[in-house]
């Protein structure tokens, strides 16, 4: 009697079938998956292009589409950051600011780029010192911030954006996240608005903006701009429309060290440490001793805050740690010395970056291009498998160290994703842990999902080219439920939740 098909198949046969089953089942669900994709890509506006890579686990490609091509990153650019200073850094780094003493007498305190260095922290700061013997200061205090150099923002930054707390500089010498609260009062129609910056804040801040009806408002297409000029002087011109509330407002500090400067001495005439000399900028001595040091919380407080809040200011205050870092480590600065060591910025961590992401992971960012380390610069350049790369590397760390995955925002739950519409509500709350990039025309995701059946996949959607009209826009703020954007996150991640790739 002859034997059932699948019993005379040798064991070389037995495996292929196999093997032919798994890839017919992984077409399927690529084809299933790519479906959704195309009803997802419909709801966008005409000119919207998409970019992505999806695979599961085991590194099968479930699907990809112009995964090659070249985009602005947005924020999704902190993924390379927030790897390379993990790699470089460790997370037992911590940004030190010190009062140091020379035996001559010169004191100095030396900023390392501390993106979240407080007011209170520098109160400490002195107020140590001065419990350490340090009763009057004689002569100047210099301030040295000479760990970074160039410019204070990236190229490729809009200039519209520096004036703006979201874009404040990532500068060595750097308070309170360069960053001043305030708020604008509207009155009568004709009358000059009036600004709130509290008395605390060494700023200044004027207005020559009308407050006009609503009607004149509309047609003036009135706004409000910010401008700024020397010595941390502001002005806010053009109209607005009557107002129930306080406007808040943040402003970028963009002179920093005349900022600390002012912020030094009033903390000292507090405490009653004088200064005999002026506070200026240069270098402290080489050989100068330590009386006070404040230090911050390590690494990953700093990668969460910046991931999960998609911080610029920190991303650009590690990418130059970065840089300055790697650039002085041995066999890449070899003539360097305690007198001549290369400061962090902009180029050298560019290249930092893209030589640490290659030598300790294998990542080949190909000709992507970046430009700093925030994403705020319209001159980076990446594509969605560079972006796959960074998202893998996590995944494979993420076993025996959970410090960059637990970083990543979480759908609905925290972070940028935390009211991320399309993606609130169940079943997505709480499955999506990824990265957000968003820039004019940009819409970016880079992450991991969580399926229906427990699987987890990791994904890369880059969208740009995203543009509506201004009726468009009129429509969808009256009605969000239907903006392009979140129909589409709805459509796709739902679909990609109720897939069930193999295990």
């Amino acid at each position: 009697m002859s034997q059932p098909l699948i019993q005379r198949l040798t064991l070389p046969a037995r495996h292929l079938l196999c093997i032919c089953s798994l890839f017919i089942t992984i077409a399927s669900h690529a084809s299933s998956i790519e479906e959704s994709l195309d009803k997802a890509t419909a709801s966008l506006p005409a000119g919207s292009r998409v970019s992505l890579i999806i695979r599961d686990n085991h590194g099968r490609v479930l699907l990809q589409r112009n995964n090659t091509q070249l985009i602005a990153p947005a924020s999704t650019q902190k993924l390379f950051t927030a790897l390379a200073a993990y790699y470089q850094l460790g997370n037992a780094f911590r940004f030190k600011t010190t009062l140091t003493q020379s035996k001559n007498g010169d004191t100095a305190i030396v900023f390392s780029g501390d993106p979240l260095l407080q007011r209170a922290d520098l109160h400490r700061l002195l107020m140590q010192a001065q419990a350490n013997g340090l009763k009057t200061i004689k002569g100047d205090l210099i301030l040295d911030g000479s760990i970074f150099n160039g410019q204070k923002w990236s190229q490729g930054q809009s200039w519209s954006d520096t004036n703006v707390c979201f874009a404040a500089p990532a500068t060595a010498i750097s308070l309170n996240h360069n960053c001043v609260k305030g708020s604008i009062r509207t009155h009568g129609a004709g009358r000059q608005t009036s600004v709130y910056i509290p008395s605390y804040e060494p700023i200044s801040v004027s207005s020559n903006a009308y407050t006009v009806s609503t009607s004149e408002a509309k047609r003036l297409s009135c706004s409000l701009d910010l401008d700024h000029f020397d010595n941390n002087h502001y002005q806010i011109s053009g109209c607005s429309a009557p107002r129930k509330n306080l406007l808040p407002i943040s402003i970028a500090v963009t002179e920093p060290s005349a900022y600390v400067s002012a912020i030094i001495r009033e903390e000292a005439k507090k405490i009653g440490l004088k200064i005999s000399g002026d506070i200026v900028i240069g270098s402290a001595s080489n050989n100068a001793k330590t009386i006070a040091e404040h230090r911050s919380e390590p690494l990953p407080f700093y990668l969460k805050r910046m991931l999960k809040k998609s911080d610029n200011q920190i991303a650009d205050a590690l990418f130059k740690t970065v840089g300055y870092q790697y650039s002085n480590s041995p066999g890449n600065n070899t003539t360097a010395t305690k007198q001549a060591t290369v400061p962090g910025n902009f180029t050298n961590g560019a290249k930092a970056v893209r030589a640490i992401l290659l030598e300790n992971a294998g990542i080949d960012i190909g000709n992507a291009f970046i430009r700093d380390g925030s994403g705020l610069s319209r001159h980076n350049l990446t594509n969605a498998d560079a972006l796959f790369q960074v998202v893998s590397t996590i995944a494979s760390l993420h076993e025996k160290d959970p410090t960059l995955y637990d970083a990543l925002p979480i759908s609905g739950v925290d972070g940028t994703l935390r009211y991320r519409r399309g993606l609130i509500n169940k079943p997505l709350k709480g499955k999506i842990h990824a990265k957000t990039g968003h820039l004019q025309g940009v819409y970016n995701l880079a992450g991991f999902i969580t399926t229906k059946n427990k699987q987890q996949l990791r994904f890369v959607l880059l969208i740009d080219g995203f543009n509506l009209s201004s009726e468009q826009r009129k429509a969808y703020s009256r009605n969000t439920a239907k903006h392009p954007i979140k129909v589409f996150y709805e459509r796709f991640f739902n679909a990609l939740y109720n897939s069930s790739p193999r295990k």
